[in-house]
C-alpha cells in the first residue's frame, strides 16, 4: 500500500501500473 504511493504513481502516468506491480514482488 505504501509502495502504491511511490513508484506505482510514476508508472501510472506511463500506463505501466501492471508492470510496476509485477516488478515490485
Amino acid at each position: 500500500t505504501v509502495m502504491k504511493r511511490g513508484p506505482v504513481i510514476i508508472y501510472d502516468k506511463d500506463n505501466g501500473v501492471k508492470k510496476a506491480f509485477r516488478n515490485i514482488p
